[in-house]
């Protein structure tokens, strides 16, 4: 490892700056995107909010990553979802209605442009290093909110749960599916640096996770909490010290269960007989047999809502949201969109082990220890969007960014030609 991945990553602040400053305007760009859009400030504080940031900050990135000298590594994930980009318009050419199609075309395609430029621009292990950490912080910002805001009301439970930063996870259920990802990357990146910090820094960076486990407890979300287990047991699959793991885990589980409210408890049980899960239901069941109908190219892109309301609402059956990103993907896309997306999470999960091989042969712990977070994570995110209408919400997509980022980094002919130290 060179001295100057040494210094960052000992998490030095003054360290980060002195090599921040030194990047390029590309980097810059995609960092400040990252902040306006999971922090939102302009939304915080309403008097920046007189320019459209976030978009003109990815617009910037875009341009300036043609400055980038390295390149994205030969992979399949950014093919896969290049080809999802191709069925995105296919659905939209075989709509219900085309013209609905194409004025939401933003909704997918917005990021797929985020995806293509964070890959672009995030291309050697301290770049991608930076990029997390900032992610983590703003996730730290959203969940240390939500762990204070559940502690000021006596630990107690409320239907409405906690809110997140405006816009994307401004919503509970939204905050909870975040905070699936969120909680084992922390894990991840405290894994992999501990040894590194000082008592200060450890406490801080162990405050990530914990808030992390508190905020999806305050949620009241049922789908984050099974998102959390299915993490969980991902992790442990995995795990060298499997018995070890065992303990650790059924004691977080012992202590989560004990922290939770009675009410949500209740409706953990109630799952499947009330009236959230039969509605539910009845979109999962209205959706297939749509799918069905149009198995292709599926009903068309952002054509679902409309299309239950004047076929398959009769007054009674309230939102026409799906309720499941699976179903979304299937209704509006087809079985052809829906088996891409399929593909994409196989090889994700696939791009994160041939990561971890070379992190492993070249003896690079952090590397080695975040891709195991990030398989955590998009197993949590899969779990508790099985219950939410999020497939054009950051979710997957930056996520793939992320894992595209890592393997980018470890696996470029710099790094392999030792001009970046290891």
């Amino acid at each position: 490892m060179s001295l100057l991945t040494a210094d960052i990553y000992s998490c030095s602040p003054k360290r980060i700056f002195d090599y921040v400053k030194g990047e390029s305007l590309a980097f810059w760009c995609v960092c400040a995107y990252l902040f306006f859009e999971y922090v939102r400030p302009q939304s915080i504080y309403t008097w920046i909010d007189f320019f459209p940031w976030a978009a003109f900050l990815l617009v910037a990135s875009f341009c300036f990553s043609f400055t980038e000298k390295a390149k994205v590594q030969p992979n399949p994930v950014s093919k896969i979802m290049g080809g999802y980009g191709v069925v995105v318009i296919f659905s939209t050419v075989f709509a219900v209605w085309p013209r609905l199609a194409f004025d939401n075309l933003d909704a997918f395609f917005q990021w797929l442009l985020v995806f293509f430029v964070i890959v672009r621009i995030i291309n050697t292990r301290e770049r991608f290093f930076i990029f997390l950490l900032l992610y983590l912080l703003c996730n730290f910002k959203m969940s240390q909110h939500g762990f204070l805001s559940w502690m000021l009301r006596g630990f107690s439970f409320a239907n409405w749960g906690v809110a997140g930063a405006p816009g994307w996870f401004s919503n509970s259920g939204e905050l909870g599916i975040q905070m699936t990802i969120f909680t084992p990357l922390a894990v991840a990146f405290v894994a992999g640096l501990k040894d590194k910090w000082g008592k200060g820094k450890k406490i801080f960076f162990y405050l990530m996770p914990f808030t992390g486990v508190g905020t999806i407890v305050a949620s009241s979300s049922r789908g984050a909490m099974l998102g959390l287990l299915g993490s969980m047991l991902w992790r442990l699959k995995s795990s060298k010290y499997f018995i070890k793991a065992i303990i650790i885990m059924s004691l977080l589980v012992c202590v989560v269960y004990m922290v939770t409210p009675v009410e949500f408890k209740e409706r953990l049980m109630a799952s499947g007989e009330d009236n959230t899960s039969m509605h539910r239901l009845d979109r999962w069941e209205a959706g297939w047999a749509t799918a069905l109908k149009y198995p292709f190219w599926g009903v068309g892109h952002k054509n679902w809502d409309q299309y239950f309301r004047q076929y398959l609402d009769f007054g009674v059956r309230g939102s026409a949201k799906i309720h499941n990103i699976f179903m979304e993907s299937l209704t509006e896309h087809g079985f052809i969109g829906f088996f891409t997306f399929i593909l994409l999470v196989f090889y994700m999960l696939v791009l994160n082990k041939r990561s971890r091989a070379i992190a492993n042969k070249r003896g690079l712990p952090f590397e080695l220890s975040v891709s195991y977070g990030l398989d955590a994570g998009l197993i949590g995110m899969l779990v508790s969007s099985s219950f939410v209408t999020v497939l054009y919400y950051p979710y997957v997509w930056v996520h793939a960014a992320f894992v595209v980022s890592l393997y980018n980094s470890l696996s470029s002919k710099a790094c392999y030609e030792g001009k970046v130290a290891l």
